[in-house]
């Protein structure tokens, strides 16, 4: 065969394929992110309770 004949990839070929799979590494870095993030929140809004709670029991026991 012709060495021409023999089906080869161009080189914007290989470029779509490499931001197709950096693409998809920041895809799942985000999530990652959003998913830790979620997290932080939830722990921050729990101990933003227990300090709410906290200041009540103290805000009661000045006023008795």
């Amino acid at each position: 065969r012709d060495l021409h004949s023999f089906p080869t990839r161009r080189s914007s070929d290989l470029s779509l394929e490499l931001i197709a799979g950096m693409q998809k590494s920041n895809e799942r870095r985000f999530e990652e992110t959003d998913r830790r993030l979620g997290q932080v929140l939830e722990a921050i809004t729990q101990l933003a309770n227990i300090a709410e709670s906290h200041g009540h029991r103290l805000d009661r026991q000045e006023g008795q």
